[in-house]
């Protein structure tokens, strides 16, 4: 009774389903099992009332199947897979081909080996069959289960290599960009003990204990002249994690975005394994402090050290002067307009929709620095000597930061570097009373950028009159 109920998903109505209890048992027994589907349709067609309509699911059939036809140049026969379903055929291809004597005359596999992989490739797609929903297969043709079956056993044979895609999606990076993720990736293979990970072997709980090895290890230094990473053997201060699985789950949601095709239903990237973490990193830090004004006048008087530091002395205080800009700014510096000296700052021009463009007036204080660096004297760039300081902005920075080192320890100075003058410039700024809006503005920080920024133009002159009150600390 159970079975005949569910082919006729009758309605308990209390009065029909004992009448058709009553049929039922007094039907003979062989009527009874030779001709239940008639049964069930007479009663259908009789109580319609107490019967709803289900959908059906139709059998998916597959089967290995060998042409004739097919048979290739050199003996063998490819085997293919048929699917079946609702007098529609697809057929699969496969990588496995038989030869003559491994068939009957009839083109039926006889191989026990090859019967065996056979066998395990239709397993897998009758098993994928049988996971459709039914109600999904109504008004489906062959071609749509054909393609669910084949997307799902795509998904399970999904192979990426985590560490083979990052290196790939990095050389789309930027160099200074660039090193941050190679940084995040050798910890990440420091902890694995390899550089090889499937991307879907990457657990939260994996990255739980990844961060945990990352916060209590040693500091890591990236060196752009080799590429490569090396222990410092100091010991890490605060957190580094959040800032390594910000560069990982980055890199892990650009394949997620590469390879899921989610409104094809083909998601071969399941996870979010990052999803839950804290990756807030602490609170920004620049690693030095201000310096005092005595130590940037003493930097302008010294006229006893050597060229090269007098050199990377004068660039220091022409970023500074210029509002702290970044050397990278200064090594592309083009030169200016009269007066005023525009760019676009390279670190956030990418991030903002006004290009990070900073706007910034050249003192006639700095005359003198901007001369012994060559400035006006070459048409493409505004300052050739620190273009000559490095082949490119980054070792330009490192010869500079050197130099700057020898000076400090000449001159019995804490030791900083060029990016100390971006951090005194805007303290100095904050202690005259200068907005903390006017300085961002000036920096160029992305953080505080608004949409009323895109509209409303900004103060240039006001700005400079913050640099100005800023300059006339020190005697230049």
């Amino acid at each position: 009774m159970l079975a005949l109920a569910t082919n006729l998903n009758l309605r308990e109505c209390g009065i029909c389903l004992p009448a058709h209890y009553m049929a039922y048992i007094a039907l003979p027994p062989r009527f009874i099992f030779a001709k239940m589907s008639i049964y069930c349709i007479i009663f259908a067609k009789i109580c319609h009332g107490c019967v709803t309509k289900i959908p059906t699911a139709t059998m998916v059939n597959i089967s290995p199947v060998i042409f004739a036809h097919h048979r290739r140049k050199d003996g063998t026969y490819p085997v293919k897979i048929c699917v079946t379903f609702r007098r529609g055929r697809k057929y699969l291809p496969t990588t496995i081909y038989c030869r003559q004597a491994d068939l009957t005359r009839s083109l039926k596999i006889k191989n026990p080996d090859i019967t065996a992989k056979v066998n395990a490739v239709c397993d897998r797609l009758r098993a994928e069959a049988a996971s459709l929903n039914p109600f999904d297969l109504e008004g489906r043709d062959v071609e749509w289960v054909t393609a669910r079956i084949t997307e799902a056993m795509r998904r399970q044979d999904f192979r990426l290599d985590f560490f083979a895609w990052a290196d790939g999606a990095l050389k789309e990076k930027t160099p200074g960009n660039r090193g941050k993720y190679v940084t995040a990736l050798r910890a990440f293979e420091r902890f694995l003990g390899r550089r090889e990970c499937d991307i879907n072997d990457i657990t939260h709980a994996m990255l739980v204990e990844f961060a945990d090895f990352c916060d209590r290890g040693t500091k890591l230094a990236w060196s752009r002249l080799t590429g490569q990473v090396r222990e410092t053997g100091k010991e890490r201060v605060g957190k580094i994690s959040p800032h390594y699985l910000s560069k990982l789950s980055h890199l892990y949601d650009a394949a997620k975005d590469r390879y899921n095709d989610e409104d094809g239903g083909a998601v071969v990237i399941p996870r979010s394994p990052f999803r839950r973490l804290d990756m807030t990193p602490p609170h920004p830090t620049t690693g030095q402090k201000a310096l005092p004004a005595e130590v940037i006048q003493a930097m302008i008087d010294d006229d006893k050290c050597s060229a090269p530091v007098r050199r990377s002395l004068d660039i220091f205080l022409v970023g500074f002067a210029l509002m702290g800009a970044n050397l990278a700014d200064l090594w592309e510096a083009r030169p200016p307009e009269g007066r005023w000296w525009a760019y676009n700052r390279r670190k956030t021009r990418n991030r903002r929709a006004d290009g990070a463009y900073i706007r910034c007036e050249v003192s006639a204080a700095i005359s003198p620095l901007l001369a012994r660096l060559g400035a006006g004297t070459n048409r493409a760039w505004w300052l050739p000597a620190l273009r000559r300081s490095g082949k490119n902005a980054s070792v330009a920075g490192q010869t500079v930061n050197r130099n700057l080192k020898t000076w400090c320890d000449k001159h019995g100075v804490e030791r900083f570097t060029y990016y100390a003058g971006r951090h005194t410039w805007a303290t100095w700024a904050r202690k005259l009373g200068v907005e903390k809006a006017t300085v961002d503005e000036a920096l160029g920080h992305v953080g505080d950028y608004r949409v009323t920024d895109i509209y409303a133009e900004r103060d240039w002159e006001r700005i400079a009159e913050a640099a100005q009150k800023v300059l006339a600390l020190v005697r230049w």
